[in-house]
């Protein structure tokens, strides 16, 4: 197989979303933590240059940085190989021991390019400090073994493939009582939609994004305006899923696709960031998907243009099917943090239709 061109670019899932993060909320305090050699300084240098703090980056001598295969073809669809390099040894013990003890995060957003259990370890974490903070797990690169994620973390981030990982990690590995229960649900494992609302069916807050289609929003967990259905028996019962579909960004008549990579990375900081900044969950999937729209416009993982996102928000569609007992306005006013925090409080085993 040949290709038409080729180019080198500074990338990385966690790096990407940092910087998307920023871009887009610039008042916003962003902090990168990773593992590079120490020969690729340039990449704290590209972070650092727009505004993301970069003081616990680790150097290593004697492990490669990670590095991405990307192959993207004429319509602007891409397919990724990671290897995770210096990642792969992050070590949350370590960075904890020598974290500030002001450091209060608002949200923590972690990837697969690290440890699983490293990630779980800082979001533990995270939440003795502010017990308001917000953990974000994009679920890439996938791997069905680690499907259990979908249990630690407030927001699970996942594109079609993904989602799917984690629907096969639920019919091989889950095998209690409760778990053989929620089993028995009929899942189209070629429908990224049915595989969602079955993994929000568990419990989880789930953000699946689509491409050129936007995203959807399942959430199970509504803190109010829906009434609890303790269950003592072990068994699992129906629950209404919320659900808030977001739509692409509506280009102007001088834009087009020009390059996918990195817009699922830019979707993904430009929503944390806005949650952070306390707005809605509705103005949240707009700024996000505005970023995402805009990251395609121009050549490589990480453009400037995705800066105009909050002003572009506006172009944005958005639907929500929130089914009987619909939230109260004072919900939907409410920042997206003060819904997912609360939802966390309730149990996945305690919620009912």
């Amino acid at each position: 197989m040949t290709c038409a061109a080729h180019a080198r670019a500074l990338g990385g899932k966690g790096a990407n979303q940092a910087r998307a993060a920023k871009l887009t909320s610039d008042d916003l305090d962003v902090t990168f933590v990773a593992r590079i050699h120490e020969r690729d300084v340039d990449i704290i240098d590209d972070l650092e240059s727009c505004g993301v703090n970069c003081d616990d980056v680790e150097l290593r001598e004697d492990t490669p940085t990670g590095a991405a295969c990307v192959v993207t073809d004429a319509n602007g669809e891409n397919c990724i190989v990671v290897y995770p390099g210096a990642n792969a040894e992050c070590d949350g013990d370590k960075f904890l021991a020598n974290v500030s003890d002001d450091f209060e995060p608002a949200c923590a957003l972690f990837q697969c390019e690290t440890p699983i259990e490293t990630s779980k370890v800082i979001a533990r974490w995270a939440r003795t400090r502010n017990a308001n903070c917000v953990s974000f797990m994009n679920f890439s690169p996938a791997n069905a073994k680690d499907g259990g994620v979908c249990t630690e973390f407030d927001v699970l981030v996942v594109n079609e493939t993904e989602v799917r990982a984690v629907v096969e990690w639920m019919m091989t590995e889950r095998d209690d009582a409760y778990d053989a229960s929620v089993a028995a649900i009929q899942t189209d494992l070629d429908d990224p939609v049915d595989c969602a609302m079955r993994v929000a069916k568990c419990g989880s807050n789930v953000l699946l994004t689509l491409g050129a289609e936007g995203a959807a929003m399942f959430l199970p967990r509504r803190p109010f305006g829906c009434e609890s259905a303790p269950v003592n028996d072990g068994t699992w019962v129906e629950r209404w899923i919320d659900v808030v579909n977001v739509g692409a960004l509506a280009f102007g008549e001088s834009e087009s696709v020009v390059d996918s990579v990195g817009a699922g990375d830019a979707f993904v900081g430009a929503f944390v960031a806005a949650v952070a900044e306390n707005r809605t969950l509705f103005d949240a999937l707009r700024v996000a998907s505005a970023a995402g729209g805009l990251a395609c416009t121009e050549r490589g993982a990480r453009t400037r243009a995705i800066e105009n996102a909050l002003e572009r928000a506006s172009d944005v569609e958005l639907t929500a099917n929130f089914g009987p007992n619909a939230p109260s306005e004072a919900l939907l006013r409410a920042p997206a943090r003060e819904w997912l925090c609360r939802a966390r409080e309730m149990s996945a085993r305690d919620f009912g239709s």
